[in-house]
């Protein structure tokens, strides 16, 4: 019996020293302090419900294969794996996991105590409200998770996206290179919350953009569909990216190159081409340059973004060329259908599914597959929704499908085609109008516009442009310069419809398009009339045969709008071709209309001057042309007659001089 109480209580101490050391090994160690950030004190009365929940999640990964080598795919073999949850509104993940890159010990045992440490003390400093799934994870598009692993060679712990929905699914920072100085980029432009109005230098949130990691995970939105279409082959094609930026926040730039590298196979990506539009600070570009792959070109004086893309296109190798906005986000998956679809159909310009990415939250928002790319009259793209069925086809075979025009950001082409079709129109100014003239010629001279459905980047939407047009120039004119130069060249006789909507167009110089219209001559374009016809029935322009387009001449005076909106009363001036706001449009529905406003008889009495009122159909609009020259209003016997440099309405005669007027189309000569 003495023996048999012995052998117990050396058992019981036994087990008292591996408590023990098992309790030491786990302790934090006495420069953890050091290490770690300080946890934000929690209220106690959640703190033991958010311990509870850290506590469940360290017991469901202890559980799972991948904590233990079993089952987990590829990296996540590692037995010294650990999660960290990390909100987007804390510093940058560089920052907060800054200490581990230059302590990580050799020991992997001390390694794993640190990475277990460090989860304890960020998942108590951040609020744990939002909903966990049953293996104790968070679902929060606010929250980024991230993966630590020691290294086998000695690196220090790599920073990993994990993917919510899917521990396999993990993208790094390893790809930016071990000489890329990622606080040393991110840091110096760094805003958090309180620091200035967040919304002033970019015209989208920069808090929320600089406390967004730049790998953070997305979402994969990949359709089933997708996974087994033949675009998803191995193409034997690769691409150069080309990014143009000017004056761009970092933060978003490098999430832009960052989802490249960790969501594309390296063998597809022949090159990221940086094109700096003279950015105020050179460092924006130039520290990018150490990333694999990152190439630059920095142009001295700004020059906009058609002639910093055609910058970009004569340095590409890749034989086809990508196109990306500097605040972006690709998804998985989002390169192979494109180039596929390039390899199999070289003539075709194809565009991802552009999704949202909220310019207040940095909320990542798939959009619905309902829309396609158009314009209007005044060469505006929009987006125009699909009709039910059309859709429905479109979401049931995900196929790429066709599009009128495309937003112009974002798309793949061949380089040996692009370059045969002119590339891009290299006397447009900065911003603007760009791509209604490639989505017209792509169409008109033997090409196809597509949107892959199985592609998908988001990208940030802006209400208004954070920076300036260029000296002396403004968003209208620059802008009004780029669709009048489009409109010259490719809408043939319908052109005098998009000065009918823009009148003020016609004032500005839109420069020498000859090698433009020689271009068309020489691809044996189509006619605009057939692209209306078979490619966009759904634009309404006005019926030619219906609208005769003149000015409404008396002597040496003209009818002329002022374009005044808040003077609404139209006056005789001298006649000037190239004054805007003397041509009118006569409608085959009797209206005398400039623009969206009508000709309009008033009041109606005697000796009253008309008014220009918004066109409504009504019949105080409607006139009609009499001989020898009258313009009759068509309900009564009143004429438009001059009187004092002042366009009245009074009784119809045709003996009376200054009631007679003639029209005099755009471009002829007056013999009156």
């Amino acid at each position: 019996m003495p023996r048999l109480r012995f052998a117990k209580v050396v058992v019981v101490l036994m087990c008292c020293l591996l408590l023990y050391v098992g309790w030491i090994v786990s302790s934090p160690g006495p420069d953890a302090s050091v290490r770690l950030h300080q946890p934000v004190a929690v209220p106690a009365e959640t703190r033991s419900a958010r311990e509870e929940k850290v506590a469940l999640q360290d017991r469901n990964f202890r559980a799972s294969p991948q904590a233990h080598g079993r089952g987990g795919p590829g990296p996540h073999r590692s037995p010294h794996r650990a999660v960290t949850v990390a909100p987007t509104a804390k510093p940058f993940m560089a920052d907060r996991l800054s200490p581990y890159r230059s302590e990580v010990s050799n020991n992997k045992l001390e390694d794993a105590r640190l990475v277990r440490d460090h989860i304890t003390q960020a998942v108590l400093s951040n609020s744990l409200e939002g909903e966990w799934d049953p293996h104790g994870r968070r679902h929060d598009p606010q929250m980024t998770v991230t993966s630590l692993a020691p290294f086998d060679n000695g690196q220090s712990p790599a920073e990993v996206d994990w993917d919510p929905e899917s521990i396999a699914n993990t993208t790094s920072l390893e790809k930016l290179g071990r000489s890329f100085d990622l606080q040393g980029y991110l840091r110096p432009q760094h805003m958090d919350k309180g620091d200035g109005d967040p919304m002033l230098n970019f015209n989208f949130n920069q808090v929320a953009s600089d406390n967004t990691p730049p790998n953070r995970a997305l979402k994969d939105l990949g359709n089933p569909r997708c996974l087994h279409s033949p675009l998803q082959s191995n193409t034997r094609l690769s691409s150069s990216i080309i990014i143009c930026f000017h004056n761009e926040a970092r933060s978003a730039l490098l999430r832009t190159i960052v989802s490249v590298l960790n969501r594309t196979p390296d063998r597809l990506v022949q090159e990221i081409i940086l094109v700096d539009d003279a950015s105020k600070d050179a460092m924006d570009g130039q520290l990018l340059t150490s990333i694999p792959k990152v190439k630059l070109i920095r142009l001295p004086k700004r020059q906009g973004l058609v002639k910093a893309r055609l910058e970009g296109v004569a340095m590409a190798r890749g034989p086809v060329l990508t196109f990306l906005d500097s605040h972006c986000e690709v998804t998985k998956r989002w390169l192979e259908p494109l180039l596929s679809r390039v390899e199999s159909h070289p003539k075709h310009i194809v565009s991802p599914v552009i999704d949202i990415i909220s310019k207040d939250t940095m909320e990542y928002i798939p959009t619905s597959l309902n829309v396609k790319g158009g314009f209007g009259p005044n060469l505006n793209f929009r987006w125009d929704q699909m009709g039910s069925r059309e859709a429905t086809a479109i979401r049931a075979n995900m196929e790429p499908f066709q599009t009128p025009a495309i937003a112009g950001g974002l798309f793949s082409v061949n380089k040996e085609w692009f370059l045969s079709q002119g590339l891009y129109d290299s006397e447009m100014e900065i911003w603007g109008g760009e791509n209604i003239e490639l989505s017209l010629r792509t169409w008109m001279c033997g090409g196809k516009l597509e949107i892959v459905p199985c592609s998908h980047v988001g990208h940030i939407f802006r209400t208004s442009m954070p920076y300036s047009f260029g000296e002396g120039n403004s968003y209208q004119t620059t802008v009004g310069r780029n669709l009048r130069r489009t409109a010259e060249v490719w809408l043939d006789e319908y052109k005098h419809m998009f000065y009918d909507v823009n009148p003020a167009a016609l004032q500005i110089d839109f420069g020498d398009v000859s090698e433009r219209l020689a271009l068309k001559k020489g691809l044996n374009c189509k006619p605009f009339q057939w692209y209306l016809d078979n490619v966009y029935p759904e634009l309404k322009f006005p019926d030619l045969k219906d609208t005769t387009y003149s000015f409404i001449r008396q002597g040496s005076l003209c009818l002329d709008s002022l374009g005044d909106d808040v003077q609404p009363y139209p006056e005789l001036r001298p006649c000037n071709q190239n004054r805007p706001y003397q041509r009118w449009a006569f409608t085959l529905a009797h209206t005398i209309k400039q623009g969206l406003m009508c000709l309009t008889h008033g009041n109606h009495g005697i000796m009253q001057a008309p008014v220009l009122q918004l066109c409504s159909g009504n019949d105080s609009q409607q006139f009609q042309m009499v001989p020898p020259g009258l313009i009759q209003y068509s309900t009564s016997s009143h004429c438009l007659q001059s009187q004092g440099g002042m366009p009245v309405l009074a009784q119809c005669s045709s003996g009376v001089a200054e009631q007679l007027w003639t029209l005099q189309k755009f471009g002829q000569t007056n013999t009156a």
